[in-house]
């Protein structure tokens, strides 16, 4: 059949199949969308990130010898609502291990009013077929005080095992950049 017939048209632009198909194309739409919020939530759930964790980030690369081998340790407590993330929490320890750098080895425990207060902030990317990314993003120092200036830190981690994360940083700390390891600690 020709698309120059008449009778061609008449089948194409027939009421009743443009209403079947478009019912059809609803009713699919509704399940597939069904079917990817019960996923999300039930069969892919985000990871528990909720709770009380430490983390060391270990430098790799930063604009001072010093920073670029300097170990920083932080306890913090993270509330998650979903994918979303806020988090509270402070410096607790300053490592510069043993060097061929010249630099003296140091080992600073922070406690009390010593300690640098941050303030995290962040989400949880979900990947259904590849791991879920977790980003944070936290300020440290600045006008309270603590530290000669505010300095921002971005984290890229993926959950290892339910008590451990392990990901990359980037600071303004020297522009510094490396690894970081997070442990959940259990109360």
């Amino acid at each position: 059949m020709s698309i120059l017939t008449k009778q061609y048209w008449i089948d194409v632009l027939n009421p009743q199949q443009i209403v079947k198909t478009t019912i059809q194309t609803i009713i699919g739409t509704i399940l597939i969308g069904s079917f990817f919020m019960v996923a999300s939530d039930y069969i892919f759930p985000p990871p528990n990130i909720h709770g009380k964790w430490e983390f060391t980030t270990y430098p790799d690369t930063a604009k001072s010898k010093k920073h670029s081998i300097m170990e920083l340790s932080y306890t913090v407590r993270i509330f998650q609502e979903g994918n979303k993330l806020k988090g509270v929490g402070e410096k607790i320890q300053a490592e510069i291990p043993k060097n061929n750098l010249g630099i003296q080895e140091l080992k600073e425990k922070y406690n009390g009013k010593q300690r640098t207060r941050i303030e995290l902030e962040g989400f949880i990317e979900k990947n259904y077929f590849l791991q879920n990314k977790i980003k944070f993003i936290y300020h440290e120092g600045g006008s309270n005080g603590k530290g000669p200036r505010k300095t921002v830190t971005i984290q890229s981690l993926t959950v290892k095992d339910s008590n451990t994360l392990i990901g990359n940083f980037d600071s303004t700390i020297s522009d510094s950049m490396g690894k970081t390891t997070w442990k959940k600690i259990n109360d």
